[in-house]
Parts: C-alpha cells; structure tokens; sequence
C-alpha cells in the first residue's frame, strides 16, 4: 500500500535456500510443473514464520512500533527451530492455504518470542488482545489454490521436509500487491543472538 498507510508486519523470514527447499517439497507432492498455475506460489526469498501481522498501519506508527520491538527483543536468542508437518486453513477438503508447522519440541523458544513481539506492539499502542486471544499457530505459507483448480493430494499431507532452521533474523516487513501477488519488502531487521 502506498501514500501514508503500510501493511506491515513481524515475521522470521526462512531465506532463499531454506524456503526453496521447502517449495520444491511442496510443489513436488501436489503434482510438479502439471499443477503449477493451479495455486499461487510465494518468492521462495519471501518465506517467513509471522509473530505478529498488524495490517494498514500509519507509516508515522512503523517507527515507534520498532523501537519498542528493538528496546524489548534486542539481544534476544534466536530459536532453533525445526520445520514440521504440513496442514491447510481452514482443513482438508477445504484448503484456501497450505502451511508446514514447526515441531512442537523446538516452539518454547519461538512462543516467548511471540509474547515479547506483542508485548513490543502494545508499549506501541496497538491492540494485540485479537492475537492473544487466539492460540499460536506458527507456521510457513507455501501455496493458495487458485479456485477449486487446485486440489491437494494426500501427498502433499504425507510429505515431510525435516530441515532445522536457525530463526536468526526478526523483520518489520510491508506487503505490497503487485499484479496480483503480495510482495514482501524488510522495512527494519533485528539479527538475533545465534
């Protein structure tokens, strides 16, 4: 979005080798090439894990909203995450997104960095009681159906990557549509203790 309003929000982003890895799995268990127009599919460099998405927020509000996530998490460790079983929103049968959750044995690290996230965004003065009301579901976007076009084999449910991922970076991004697709761009980054 452009003008005085950003969609933001804070998200540990894979990285290109990571999040190729994991779209090749994807791709490869729904069909290969055959099934490629029938989902959108991300930028592999655009992969992340979302802590927190804030939507269209005034672009005055990005930077205070940043220094109480630097003032919070900085110096905090990054958590050694394992990427998990993949799922669908809202369930099979019915999917309008397809996901890889993270191992629930490597989450308690990435839980208290969620906390600390919003604890961060409500010293900035914005409502995080919707969020905390929720349970967190951490998890990878890998593909959309496009439609009823794509249909999502059981393979794709059975299919399983087995990849750690050092979580190393925190990132303030804005997602801008173009032609169609979200794009992701850091606005601020924070490198986590490894």
């Amino acid at each position: 979005m452009t003008g005085s309003f950003a969609r933001v929000f804070l998200a540990l982003p894979l990285g290109a080798e990571l999040g190729n890895a994991l779209l090749d799995l994807a791709r490869e268990s729904l069909g290969g090439a055959r099934v490629e127009r029938e989902f959108r599919w991300p930028r592999p460099e655009g992969l992340h894990l979302t802590l927190f998405f804030l939507g269209d927020v005034e672009r005055s509000r990005t930077g205070p909203l940043w220094k109480e996530v630097v003032a919070g998490l900085g110096g905090a460790r990054a958590p050694l995450l394992r990427i998990g079983s993949p799922g669908s929103f809202p369930g099979r049968g019915r999917e309008r997104v397809l996901w890889f959750g993270i191992e629930p044995e490597r989450s308690a690290e990435l839980q208290t960095l969620e906390r600390e996230v919003l604890a961060a965004a409500e010293r900035a003065g914005f409502d995080t009681r919707e969020e905390r009301a929720r349970p967190f579901h951490p998890h990878v976007t890998v593909a959309r159906p496009r439609g009823t076009r794509g249909r999502v084999s059981e393979r794709f449910y059975a299919c399983r990557l087995e990849a750690d991922w050092v979580a190393a970076e925190l990132v303030l991004f804005e997602s801008v549509t173009s032609e169609g697709r979200s794009l992701y761009g850091p606005l601020e980054t924070l490198r986590l203790a490894v």
